[in-house]
């Protein structure tokens, strides 16, 4: 049949389309109705074993309003490929409970929930969706779901999926299909196709959860890759596409922080909140050196989520100050700092007197590199610059209390959280 014209409707049981073959006329419409009011169901499907709906056009319920469910389980929506409505255009629609997009649907063009409002769960299990990378699969731009978000494709989505400002109860994604096999990042769409600042959810929830690896390279599916597509053939366009990654967003990364502390998973919230200044830097639109500090701020402390980090560098400029130091004193490369033309004999390194602080390359090497504890070796002992190993234990002193205050800074910063508050956005 041509367009079915429910413009304005006013339906108080149910609206039963099952099995029903529409398509469009001038319009592009297969189905027609914005605005319409359902007290309660709507079934655009099939029944069981037998032919499915089927629009050759779009399904439009722009503002409209149902009840009860919308059920498109098993449709065939068949939009032309110049419609900029595409299969399913139900922006700002309210559906009282659950709206199912399962059990074979599938839509050759965008489906569009935009700011539309479920009071149920929604369950998005097509079986095939939008399949050129340029265009629009879904468009759930600001969509409000009380209850369940569920993920789970037949296939990879190939398509634009854009949950930018959308807020959902629980979010629950396959990772793995019936046989056991991972599917790749969750069948969501990668390389600059997801978009997802400012998408929230409570929680994620059903089996086989994607672990805290996944659920980053999900949020970077966000960003798109330096090289070209393989659509952009032309000059222009390769020259516009060879240096992009697309725009950095901190909030997908603070509510994966937020959702792991939900449950009690630290380890998780740690590595995503170190993930957020990790990719800022690499995605983010930084000057140089607030990118060398960033990386400083990296590997030294894990932005003060792993402090303990700090003691391999530590330790391994302790040891170099304190060889050369020993190697100093062996060649009389010290001498006495306070009061030795008062003392006979006067006091050497090598050798203790009694009236005078003996000398220890521990003790000084432990003054000169960690500035919180004083033995008081440098206030008896200062290499001699007169000697070739006096004068580089100089510059080594210098090297070592400059390097001991940053790394004594850093795990301080670290230690007071002061690090983990700077707003990395």
């Amino acid at each position: 049949m041509d367009t079915v014209y429910l413009l304005g409707a006013r339906i108080n049981g149910n609206l039963e389309c099952r099995g029903a073959q529409v398509s469009s006329g001038n319009n592009g419409r297969a189905l027609y109705g914005e605005r319409m009011a359902v007290g309660g169901d709507v079934y655009l499907d099939s029944y069981p074993g037998q032919r499915s709906f089927t629009a050759d056009g779009t399904v439009y319920l722009l503002r409209a309003e149902i009840g009860g469910v919308l059920s498109c389980r098993g449709a065939q929506m068949r939009a032309s490929r110049t419609s900029e409505d595409g299969s399913l255009f139900a922006q700002r629609i309210a559906v009282g409970r659950d709206v199912y997009l399962t059990d074979g649907f599938s839509a050759s063009g965008a489906i569009q929930l935009r700011a539309a409002i479920i009071g149920g769960s929604l369950e998005l299990a097509p079986d095939r969706l939008q399949l050129d990378k340029r265009r629009l699969a879904i468009d759930a731009t600001d969509l409000k779901v009380s209850g369940r978000l569920r993920w789970a494709p037949g296939r990879p989505v190939q398509g634009r999926v854009s949950l930018e400002g959308a807020a959902i109860g629980q979010l629950e994604d396959a990772w793995t299909d019936a046989g056991g096999a991972t599917r790749e990042n969750g069948y969501w769409p990668t390389g600059g196709r997801l978009r997802l600042d400012g998408f929230t959810y409570g929680s994620f929830t059903g089996v086989n959860q994607a672990n805290v690896s996944q659920r980053l390279h999900w949020i970077r599916s966000q960003y798109r890759p330096r090289l070209p597509e393989p659509w952009e053939s032309t000059p222009a366009e390769r020259s516009r596409a060879s240096g992009r990654t697309g725009d950095f967003a901190a909030q997908p990364y603070q509510q994966l922080v937020q959702a792991f502390q939900r449950v009690g998973r630290e380890t998780g919230a740690r590595t995503a909140a170190i993930a957020l200044r990790h990719d800022r830097r690499k995605y983010g639109n930084l000057a140089w050196y607030r990118k060398i500090w960033d990386g400083i701020l990296e590997y030294s402390i894990g932005y003060g989520y792993r402090i303990w980090r700090i003691a391999a560098p530590l330790a391994i400029l302790f040891v170099a100050v304190l060889a050369i130091v020993w190697i100093t004193e062996r060649n009389n490369g010290f001498e006495a700092a306070q009061n030795a033309t008062l003392l006979k004999p006067a006091p050497i390194a090598t050798r203790c007197e009694s009236g005078y602080p003996c000398f220890s390359a521990l003790g000084y090497t432990i003054d000169t590199v960690i500035p919180l504890i004083d033995v008081h070796q440098v206030d008896y002992w200062a290499p001699n610059a007169n000697t070739s190993w006096g004068s580089a234990c100089v510059y080594i002193g210098y090297t070592g209390t400059a390097f001991g205050w940053l790394f004594a800074t850093l795990a301080l910063a670290g230690a007071t959280g002061i690090v983990r508050r700077i707003d990395p956005s």
